[in-house]
């Protein structure tokens, strides 16, 4: 193809059919990555398969070997970080079954996709939030090839990014973003750990679907119900990351039984309580005690955000990440609740929404703060978007 192709690693939310669309407008042809049963294959939607069977990729995980020797050394020095020894015991069969495992199975997979990036002039991938072996497979192909890896900003947060460089940035040469303080953080962040940064690249397709849905909501009638959407964080069970800004559950939970205090005090003032299903580590025991207590005025949601903003007229966050930036762009009145407790947010980007953040030492300094904005005008509470360019760094 004349313009270049795009290969794009997801095909739904997170902005893909605006992504999809801004790629075909520059000239560019878009496929797609597609795997069924022990076969996968690259596929032009607008054109029938190629190989109507699909390439042959293994990406079955046999079981794993002992760890070896050199790697043994690796948990030694995680004995010597935590300073307890004996600690890294807990993470041998799970680093065996990385090394010696999923990588070989990643690596002997990347070799069959690669020609296929030939045969479909692929020179540039896009990826939204990679986490399974095929998109690994797809991002260490194009890497081989010297083929560009975007990835596209899957979630705004106000926290540091320093794991990103770890987590998700590492397999890719640009993170195209909608908040402007990200290349600057990133750029510390790696000095501190030796890492490489990307460039960034502020262009950010989900947020542009998001502004196409603001004039729908602003258009809604003045009679429509003063609902408040809470959204929280999700539940880490037994799970845990350093650095990871969450909270812990039972603290947590103490917070949400005051939340819920709050809500029921106020019969004529309706709340939706968002939950988390699909990404709770833990059993949330809201649902039950809403019932249990009779709750008439706070229905809990498992639907996404996106799915409910038409509905709802005040947001209450305490976890200050990609709801933030939603509710800021499409207009909503929100609270950006955040803990100092646990996380320290970048200064940067805590800037942008000064006039709707408020850093809590307490559960009593949140609990005023959410009393002062349901009882204010909602409309002091809605994010100037010029604000989120004004204190880029």
């Amino acid at each position: 193809h004349r313009g270049g192709t795009t290969l794009m690693l997801w095909y739904a939310g997170y902005g893909a059919r605006r992504f999809d669309s801004d790629e075909r407008r520059s000239g560019r042809r878009t496929v797609f990555f597609a795997r069924g049963g022990d076969s996968a294959r690259l596929m032009d939607p607008t054109l029938p398969p190629r190989r109507p069977g699909g390439i042959p990729v293994d990406f079955s995980l046999p079981s794993a070997p002992p760890l070896s020797g050199s790697l043994a050394d690796l948990l030694n020095e995680v004995d010597e970080w935590t300073q307890v020894t004996g600690a890294a015991r807990i993470l041998r069969r799970r680093l065996a079954t990385f090394v010696h495992v999923i990588c070989p199975v990643v690596a002997r997979a990347s070799v069959v996709i690669e020609a296929e990036y030939d045969r479909f002039g692929v020179d540039k991938v896009a990826a939204a939030n990679s986490s399974s072996l095929e998109e690994f497979a797809c991002l260490i192909a194009a890497g081989r090839k010297g083929i560009h890896r975007t990835l596209l900003q899957h979630g705004d947060h106000l926290f540091s990014y320093s794991s990103w460089l770890v987590n998700d940035t590492q397999n890719f040469d640009e993170l195209a973003a909608s908040d402007p303080t990200i290349g600057s953080s990133l750029e510390v962040a790696a000095r501190e750990i030796g890492a490489r940064a990307p460039s960034v690249t502020m262009y950010a397709p989900r947020i542009n679907d998001l502004e196409a849905r603001r004039t729908k909501i602003s258009s809604r009638p003045a009679e429509h119900a003063d609902i408040v959407c809470y959204v929280p964080c999700m539940l880490t069970g037994d799970s845990n990351a350093i650095g990871g800004s969450y909270f812990d559950d039972s603290w947590y939970h103490r917070w949400h039984l005051r939340l819920l205090n709050v809500m029921a005090a106020r019969p004529g003032q309706r709340f939706i309580w968002k939950g988390l299903p699909a990404a709770d580590q833990a059993v949330d025991p809201i649902p039950d005690l809403i019932y249990e207590r009779g709750v008439s005025n706070v229905t809990y949601e498992s639907r996404p955000f996106l799915s409910i903003v038409n509905d709802i007229d005040r947001v209450l966050l305490d976890f200050p990440s990609t709801a933030l930036y939603e509710a800021a762009h499409l207009g909503i009145p929100v609270l950006a609740l955040s803990f100092s407790r646990f996380a320290a947010l970048r200064a940067p980007a805590a800037a942008m929404f000064a006039s709707v953040l408020r850093v809590c030492d307490t559960e009593e300094q949140g609990i005023r703060h959410l009393e002062d904005f349901l009882d204010d005008d909602p409309e002091r509470w809605i994010v100037d978007l010029s604000a989120l360019t004004e204190h880029a760094v």
